[in-house]
């Protein structure tokens, strides 16, 4: 869902599962994750003890592509919301905090687009880092200082996962950017119609978002 603190920056293709349930969240819950025609696929709710539902089975999620969410990565987030520590492989187990993004890139507007398009995205967290319940601390502080000014590179992908488009690449201080797309590649030619992806790389994370290009 756009905006939100854990889930907003990942994208999970389910294409071995063919019947999906869609849910509604109550008024005391929130809608985090949505199919692509706009059903709510999963929700959270957060009071005396915190609960994930996943209407979709996470084990079907397509990890053929590196620009969306492996299973292993929805289970770290969703584990890392509900404060249990994750244990990653050759390391020590990482708290919930971890889970939580130090770069979130935005749905493009307009999208779908023809001609022009604006991505908009955040360095830890704009204002302030994230804390762990998910919210802005408005500290302007971080995990690590090394972060704060650290290379920034945001691309834009095809469907086969190549690089059609590098618009930033060079370092960047915390706070929130915007950057435009004209639909072209790197050699000024017009992109085909079809399915892209917005990829940010910054402070040892990743963020993806899919985009539509129309002519």
């Amino acid at each position: 869902m756009a905006g939100d603190p854990v889930w907003g920056g990942g994208i999970i293709i389910n294409q071995a599962q063919q019947s999906m349930d869609v849910v509604s969240a109550t008024e005391d819950a929130d809608s985090v994750l949505v199919y692509q025609n706009g059903g709510v696929a999963g929700i959270t709710y957060e009071g005396e003890y915190r609960v994930i539902y996943f209407a979709f089975g996470v084990e079907g999620a397509d990890e053929s592509s590196p620009l969306v969410l492996h299973r292993h990565q929805v289970l770290s987030k969703a584990l890392g919301w509900l404060g249990l520590p994750v244990e990653v492989s050759g390391g020590e187990p990482v708290g919930p905090e971890s889970a939580l993004p130090l770069c979130l890139v935005h749905q493009n507007y307009p999208n779908p687009f023809a001609e022009m398009t604006s991505l908009s995205y955040v360095l830890g967290g704009g204002e302030g880092y994230l804390s762990a319940r998910g919210v802005w601390d408005g500290s302007g502080g971080g995990r690590d200082a090394s972060y704060r000014d650290a290379h920034v590179k945001l691309a834009i992908y095809n469907i086969q996962g190549q690089r059609v488009r590098l618009l930033v690449d060079e370092p960047q201080e915390d706070g929130r950017y915007a950057v435009g797309w004209d639909g072209r590649d790197e050699r000024g030619e017009t992109v085909s119609s079809g399915v892209y992806f917005m990829r940010l790389d910054a402070r040892g994370e990743r963020s993806v978002r899919k985009m539509v290009r129309l002519k």
